[in-house]
């Protein structure tokens, strides 16, 4: 059994999907971030750093990082086909967007989001308008890449990257006018959401997708 501890819309979000996707038995703990749960313990003593997600495996480690545990899951359990293989030849492609995805596109998005935590600066508007522009030129690289390769960013071949890329472009602030400039990033986002594994676990994350 699977442990998964996250907020509702949160990066876990992935995980959960993930979990739903190859049929794994997860118990899910959503945890009240306004009561400040994901600062106490118990939590604080699984993850130190009181960030979600946070999955305990079954033999007890616990695993952070939501892109560290999408390509564990993905691999872990091959046979599902949602990430190639290291030997095939799509996986550089494969770990190029995840790593992108994890590393650039998340980022940013937590730099908009909340600047007021990546400097001391009394005013932290600077570092969000640097990342909203940092966020345009990612989206719009994923938006030509799929309008050349696309449904997928795999190409036909659907992976854990399409569900990674679907959450992180669901917190974009205005996701209506992104997806109005981006509709190859849109069809990708509807595939995923459409997928029997995601749609089951949305209305938990209702408010928030």
């Amino acid at each position: 059994m699977y442990i998964l501890y996250n907020f509702p819309g949160a990066g876990g979000f992935a995980v959960q999907a993930l979990l739903e996707e190859l049929g794994l038995p997860y118990e899910l703990n959503h945890l009240d971030y306004d009561a400040g749960e994901h600062k106490r313990a118990p939590f604080i003593d699984l993850n130190p750093l009181g960030q979600v997600p946070t999955l305990v495996l079954p033999d007890g480690e616990v695993m952070t990082e939501s892109a560290a545990i999408l390509l564990y899951l993905s691999d872990l359990e091959g046979d599902a086909k949602l990430a190639p293989a290291p030997a095939e030849p799509l996986r550089p492609a494969y770990l190029r967007w995840m790593m992108m995805l994890t590393t650039s596109v998340y980022n940013a998005s937590l730099r908009s989001y909340h600047p007021e935590d990546f400097t001391s600066a009394e005013d932290p508007k600077p570092i969000s308008e640097v990342a909203d522009r940092q966020l345009e030129e990612h989206w719009q690289l994923i938006e030509d890449e799929l309008a050349a390769r696309g449904p997928w960013l795999l190409g036909d071949t659907y992976s854990t990257a399409d569900l990674y890329a679907m959450m992180i472009a669901h917190w974009v602030p205005d996701r209506t006018a992104n997806f109005a400039k981006r509709p190859n990033l849109k069809a990708l986002c509807d595939g995923v959401r459409a997928r029997p594994a995601v749609a089951r676990i949305l209305p938990q994350h209702d408010g928030h997708w």
